[in-house]
């Protein structure tokens, strides 16, 4: 990793704290900068882009069909609904 990226990421985990530290605040009733949080949240997008960490759409379950489908494939031949 180059000492650029490696910059960036450091970064990012310190806005990553900073916006937990303030998040923790309004959970426990404390009043916090909007405008603080903001600027934070747009500062973690910014630095996510530049690192690559984009979100991706991935299949976690399986559709209806392919799912059906694997479980007639693991029934034993006489569970088997008759066709």
């Amino acid at each position: 990793m180059s000492e650029a990226r490696m910059q960036l990421a450091r970064r990012f985990a310190a806005q990553a704290v900073m916006a937990e530290e303030l998040e923790a605040r309004l959970a426990m009733g404390e009043p916090i900068k909007t405008e603080e949080h903001a600027l934070i949240s747009s500062t973690l997008v910014r630095l996510a882009s530049r690192l690559g960490l984009e979100r991706r759409v991935r299949k976690v379950i399986p559709d209806l069909g392919d799912y059906l489908e694997a479980q007639a494939k693991a029934l034993k031949p006489e569970e088997a609904l008759p066709s």
